[in-house]
């Protein structure tokens, strides 16, 4: 068969698209020019993508440049699915992007027709119903074009607006007949449909607009249903849950890695079946090989998010027609293949990690190179496609590839698994799909998680009681049974939206429950269950995980003990007596040991990894220890500083030796912890990320901010704000569960951004906007170390006035003054013009040439200044409290020389590097700590109590 033939066999005829665009035709013509081009630069069956644009305005202008027609820009036409993988974009040598058609593609897909051909009866359509009902519904609510000539934003919530009436309709079109579905249901299963985003309105408003195709009712005084009444829509649904019953009474015959049975045309990017894996009935052994390839090569140990985004991303290019899909497009799909749960690192940088499975990503394409996964693609891509079901029905859901399961405990379709569906065997479909998307799965059982964070499962065998010991798999109908018990007890409170979070708390518990029940001893330590606990299980939740573990435990007292082993171990153990035995009795194990003791074979085997089983009945139970701040008098309503909580010994109840104290034995005090806490730098420069928002929401939480301002040809060129801990936190709506941190603004990058111009100009203004709207908060003290240099600040904002505002640098010459230290020098005089015919920067060096360098003067006043305050006795147990001082004094007088005498010329240089970033943030961290302590320490030398310790 020729390229030729090909070609026309997988881009026929010449009808419109959705949009009214002859896109087949123009495929067809692109395809064919590309098949007889032999540019000896790039090879066969290619061509430079600037060359192709050049060649259709030339020769093809009547269809490319047709005044009626709105056609995208070339790169997305050709990448798009309606190309069936047929193009490849990739970059050269010499950063040039170049297409090129992949012949393998072409054959794959007009093998699919043929097979779709003859497999149909004679005369009958081509498409199955969900194609036609896809058609449908694009004719019905066609998406407007994008154009950048209409006013306002009218364009983007028309196009929502056809998107989300498109998915109301493949909702109800997919229910059982009657075809009719609760509001909320919609609502909760609408934004996979929307490729994540959500209607531009309430629903109802949006069913109400479209009264030919949905009836909107209440059903029992307060239940709000929607129905399919559009007559073209039901008939095509009728016939959509024919084709399920018919494939339920006849499934498809399997399809192996070397079956020569073609197949239909496959779904975009290879969401065979379901959109994740083939859900149909029958032999299962081409989606296991699949799997255990997979997991094979990523396993669920180790960094447990990464590995899933690779399991994801090789699932998807195993079964895209070309192996190869577009980054874009890849990085918005594992997402939701992975429940939800975003990658720990950006997908580029994970796809370079693996470059025997992914080819290195060029601009825009990530290539499968795996070649025994792609053989395992091509199969389970074929047999999902051999025959209609239900699954793939959703597979061609409108506007989003997203018809796999959004994750476990997420609202869903009926394939959709969580941790409440019981198993219904060893090779259980639920365990596979949970195990494809990556989320809470430690090998082929979603309920033997917990095993992730220990070390792999030694041979079989006589083995010790260790901590990540799974036990010997039991019968189905033990398993059946702690499903049974674990949602009798624990059960999911429905599948509304605003059921999420309860949702997730019983998933959660279900998780320890389980885990604690086939685990050695019914009990583990708190460490271990939060490094195996599925991470989506807890979002949304404030605090350290182990904190919002021990929680939920304490929240069951007739199911789970925790108490703490001294000194810091944290332990939880199930007293669900009947959950336990039916624990043990799905292991098969025999009677637990002796508690305090070791197996025999255990200490046979002699492992490091022996683990004595603590006793019954531990020997202190306690409330878990809550952290208290230091009391540190506070003359405002400044938030205390409040230190990390940590579980901290707790005294044995028992005769306890008095202690000796330490001036009495001889030996030093030692110093008191510093109040202090960790802030490290966040670095914020792009106002359409959510850094922006996340650091606006913490400062207007706080009552004081340390604030610093670094200019650089008489603009601010970098922004600090520290913002200390914040009490309350999830009262306060504080995503990063109130923790201090100090906020980098980096304007001059915001203007770069873009491309510059005016793109980066509005960046820029956007984060001074956000910034006056902190600057002006008057609930908010700003501390600043030098009031001077917020001019500039407050006249890029446009005449702002920063207020209230609270400068330390005076309390700082006050309380030297009063106790005759060394005054800080004066800031040197700006530097005469140059003479002709010499650069300002020598004039520059050679003024500070003469006598002592500025810098140096400034590095002295400091450490004067800090030595003369540790010998008066202040701060003598708080250095921390002195380097800080020393820390933002020194960057203000740094700030104030000029280019030429080591000054803040350094801050026009992009990018920032780490260490610049460490000098902007110093001089803002702690700053309304330091306030407070500075105001104590003025009165403490006022009442003549310098030769004494102070507190805080």
């Amino acid at each position: 068969m020729s390229a030729t033939a090909i070609i026309a066999a997988v881009f026929p005829g010449d009808s419109l698209s959705a949009q009214g665009l002859p896109e087949t035709k123009l495929r067809r013509i692109i395809a064919t020019w590309l098949a007889s081009s032999e540019d000896p630069s790039v090879g066969r069956l290619a061509a430079q993508l600037l060359i192709l644009n050049h060649w259709l305005r030339q020769k093809q202008a009547d269809l490319w440049l047709h005044p009626a027609y709105a056609w995208p820009k070339l790169k997305p036409f050709l990448l798009a699915p309606e190309s069936q993988g047929a193009f490849v974009v990739e970059e050269d040598v010499a950063s040039r992007d170049v297409v090129r058609l992949d012949m393998d593609a072409l054959r794959r897909a007009a093998a699919g027709r043929v097979t779709a051909v003859s497999a149909g009866d004679a005369g009958g359509p081509l498409k199955s119903a969900a194609h036609r009902l896809n058609d449908a519904l694009l004719r019905r609510f066609p998406a407007p074009p994008k154009t950048s000539d209409v006013d306002g934003d009218d364009h983007g919530f028309a196009r929502l607006s056809a998107a989300a009436k498109r998915g109301i309709t493949w909702l109800l079109a997919m229910a059982p007949p009657r075809f009719q579905l609760h509001l909320t249901q919609i609502g909760g299963d609408l934004p996979r449909y929307m490729g994540g985003m959500k209607p531009p309105g309430k629903l109802r408003a949006l069913c109400d607009e479209e009264p030919d195709v949905f009836h909107t009712f209440v059903q029992n005084g307060s239940d709000a249903l929607v129905r399919l009444v559009c007559p073209a829509f039901l008939a095509l649904a009728a016939e959509l849950a024919g084709e399920k019953q018919a494939t339920a009474a006849n499934p498809p015959p399997p399809i192996g890695p070397g079956s020569s049975g073609a197949a239909t045309s496959p779904p975009p990017f290879g969401l065979g079946g379901s959109g994740a894996i083939d859900t149909g009935q029958g032999d299962m052994s081409t989606g296991k090989q699949l799997w255990n390839a997979l997991f094979e090569r990523f396993p669920a140990t180790g960094d447990r998010t990464a590995n899933a985004a690779k399991r994801a991303a090789a699932r998807l290019l195993a079964g895209s027609p070309s192996h190869a899909i577009p980054l874009a497009t890849l990085g918005s799909e594992v997402p939701k293949l992975m429940g939800g749960v975003k990658p720990s690192r950006k997908l580029r940088t994970l796809c370079e990690e693996e470059p025997d499975v992914f080819a290195p990503p060029s601009t825009c394409m990530v290539r499968l190179v795996w070649a025994a996964l792609a053989r395992l693609g091509e199969a389970a891509v074929a047999r999902a496609a051999a025959g209609t079901s239900a699954a793939s029905c959703s597979a061609w859901a409108p506007d989003s590839y997203a018809a796999a399961p959004a994750g476990p405990l997420y609202g869903g379709g009926e394939a959709a698994a969580a941790w409440g569906a019981a198993p219904d065997g060893e090779g259980d479909e639920t365990d596979d799909l949970l195990a494809l998307m990556g989320v809470g799965s430690a090998g082929a059982h979603p309920h033997q998680a917990w095993q992730a964070a220990g070390p792999p499962a030694p041979p079989p065998g006589p083995r010790p009681i260790a901590a990540g010991a799974l036990p010997a798999a039991g019968s189905t109908v033990r398993k059946k049974a702690i499903w049974s018990a674990l949602l009798a007890r624990f059960p999911s409170p429905g599948r509304a939206p605003e059921l999420e979070p309860e949702r997730l708390r019983m998933g959660a518990k279900r998780f320890v429950a389980k885990g604690l029940a086939e685990a050695p001893g019914h009990e583990l330590e708190l460490d271990d269950l939060v490094r195996g606990l599925p991470p989506h299980l807890l979002q949304g939740s404030v605090g350290p995980v182990v904190d919002q573990l021990w929680a939920l435990c304490e929240e069951e007292p007739d199911v789970f003990a925790v108490w703490l082993q001294p000194p810091s171990t944290w332990l939880v153990r199930l007293v669900w007596t009947e959950l336990a035995a039916l624990g043990e009795a799905a292991a098969g194990t025999a009677p637990r040991p002796q508690h305090g003791t070791v197996t025999a074979a255990g200490m046979a085997a002699g492992d490091e990894q022996v683990l004595p089983v603590p006793a019954l009945v531990p020997a202190v139970v306690v409330d878990r220890p809550a952290s208290v701040p230091a009391p540190l008098p506070q003359p405002r309503s400044q938030p205390v500083p409040v230190p990390i909580p940590v579980p901290v010994p707790v005294p044995m109840p028992m005769p306890m030796p008095v202690p000796v104290p330490a001036a009495e034995s001889g030996l030093e005090a030692p110093p008191a912890a510093a109040l202090l806490p960790d802030a490290p730098e966040r670095l914020v420069s792009d106002p359409f990320t959510p850094a922006l928002a996340a650091m606006l929401q913490h400062c207007r939480a706080c009552t004081h901010l340390g604030l610093a301002v670094h200019s650089y040809g008489g603009a601010p060129a970098v922004v600090c704000l520290y913002a200390p801990p914040v009490v309350d936190a999830a009262e306060a709506g504080v995503a990063e569960a109130g923790a201090a941190a100090v906020y980098v603004v980096d304007l001059t990058t915001a203007e770069g951004l873009r491309g510059g111009g005016r793109a980066g100009a509005d960046a820029a203004r956007m984060l001074l906007l956000s910034l006056r709207s902190l600057l002006e908060d008057e609930n908010v003290g700003k501390v600043v170390h030098g009031r001077e240099q917020v001019r500039a600040l407050e006249a890029a904002c446009g005449g702002a006035v920063v207020t209230p505002l609270l400068d330390t640098r005076l309390v700082v010459k006050g309380l030297a003054a009063m106790m005759d230290l060394p005054p800080p020098p004066p800031p040197p005089p700006p530097p005469p013009p140059p003479p002709p015919g010499f650069a300002a920067s020598t004039a520059g060096r050679s003024l500070a040439g003469s006598g002592m360098e500025p810098a140096a003067i400034a590095s002295a006043h400091v450490s004067a200044l800090r030595s003369g305050l540790a010998a008066a006795g202040l701060w003598a147990d708080r250095p921390d409290l002195l380097a800080v001082l020393s820390a933002v004094h020194f960057a203000a007088l740094r700030d104030e020389l000029g280019p030429g005498d080591g000054g803040g010329a350094a801050w026009g240089s992009r990018p920032l590097s780490p260490s610049q970033v460490a000098a902007a943030a110093a001089s803002a961290r702690h700053l309304p700590e330091l306030e407070t302590a500075l105001w104590e320490a003025s009165y403490a030398v006022s009442a003549g109590k310098v030769g004494l310790r102070m507190l805080g």
